[in-house]
């Protein structure tokens, strides 16, 4: 009697199909999450891929082999990324990487250590310049590395993502607004602890007003960092914090009554008993103005990122709420392809489009490149 061996990856395969589609346009994000199941592109998973849509073998390779994301090999249990952008480089990123395949007892053309237990991987950035030079382990960053604490990166245990949360957690009630970024400078710095330890103040004191997770201010050397928007105290920032303050913040912008009062008080009674010098105050180190950076940010005029500090950079409501997608609407109402290109020329925009050809003022208008004007 034979025994049938099933593809171990036809579950997987037919799931992604049915969550994205069968056609090659679709080839991406079928790619994508087969990867992020698995970790790296099974051959015998592309095989079936390409049996299951009909898209050729040579199709997937092409995609699967020029973006530099995908994996055709399998990794280690930890993924360790070291961040090669601009900053990092300038800062000792490969002092970083040679330091950790020294540690790992890699050579320079290997990616995974003997024992299969980490992969490395070089990437362009990761968003944490102000960390620079940074190491992603697994979900955790780790940043202002040397060629000496490098290998510490790999002994910490990593127990908790780095994902922003999509909205706001609490709904606003119109009153007090705590505000707290956690994008990928923020959440190294332990953005994610603090604002987990506003929630829970903000629940505990009965706190009358939301917390809400809002996109970079662009100060990132004083993170972790939260703007109150107080109706009694007007819009306050305290920087530099860690999680055991939150308390305290939430306690001092209290507008909830008697019980809120009382709560406050004694747990502020507590906190006294136990370490009557246990820091700095919070006053200490609210609001700091820097007279250089305010000189430089003053002048400006903020146009693609308005929004940040304001509103959850994931949070699709608030964006429309804000205007969002209304230049793409108006455009798509005129339906005029040349006055789109005469305002971006006009405009003086530098940058790449979609296909990778230039649209600056240099892209003349001539026939001969009208159709890379459009790209």
């Amino acid at each position: 009697m034979s025994v049938v061996t099933l593809n171990p990856y036809v579950e997987a395969v037919d799931r992604l199909m049915r969550e994205h589609g069968s056609q090659p346009e679709q080839l991406i994000p079928i790619l994508q999450g087969m990867q992020e199941e698995f970790r790296y592109l099974p051959e015998q998973a592309l095989r079936l891929l390409s049996e299951r849509t009909g898209i050729s073998p040579v199709e997937i390779e092409e995609v699967s082999g020029f973006y530099s994301y995908f994996r055709n090999r399998p990794v280690g249990e930890h993924l360790v990324r070291v961040c090669h952008g601009t900053a990092c480089h300038v800062r000792g990123a490969n002092l970083v990487e040679d330091s950790l395949r020294r540690h790992l007892s890699m050579g320079p053309d290997d990616d995974t250590d003997a024992s299969r237990k980490y992969t490395l991987e070089r990437v362009v950035c990761v968003g944490c310049c102000s960390l620079a030079p940074v190491v992603v382990v697994d979900a955790g960053t780790f940043g202002g590395l040397t060629a000496e604490t490098a290998p510490r990166a790999l002994q910490i245990p990593v127990l908790q993502s780095f994902t922003p949360a999509a909205r706001t957690r609490r709904p606003s009630t119109g009153l007090i607004k705590l505000r707290i970024a956690t994008d990928s400078c923020c959440a190294a710095c332990g953005s994610l602890d603090v604002r987990r330890e506003l929630e829970a103040a903000a629940d505990r004191y009965r706190l009358k007003g939301s917390v809400e997770t809002v996109s970079c201010t662009g100060v990132c050397h004083q993170m972790p960092a939260c703007e109150v928007v107080d109706p009694a105290l007007g819009s306050v920032r305290y920087t530099n914090l860690v999680p055991g303050e939150a308390d305290a913040i939430v306690r001092r912008h209290l507008h909830s009554g008697p019980s809120g009062w009382i709560r406050s008080g004694i747990a502020s009674l507590f906190d006294w008993i136990a370490d009557p010098e246990a820091q700095e105050p919070l006053e200490s180190r609210r609001d700091p103005r820097d007279p250089v950076l305010c000189e430089f940010i003053r002048p400006q005029r903020r146009i693609a990122m308005e929004g940040n500090g304001l509103t959850a950079p994931m949070d699709l409501d608030a964006y429309r709420a804000n205007g969002g997608f209304e230049a793409l609407n108006a455009i798509r109402k005129a339906n005029d392809p040349d006055a789109i290109i005469d305002a971006v020329l006009k405009s003086g925009l530098r940058g790449r489009g979609g296909a990778g050809f230039p649209t600056g003022p240099r892209c003349e208008r001539n026939p001969k490149n009208a159709d890379l004007q459009r790209g």
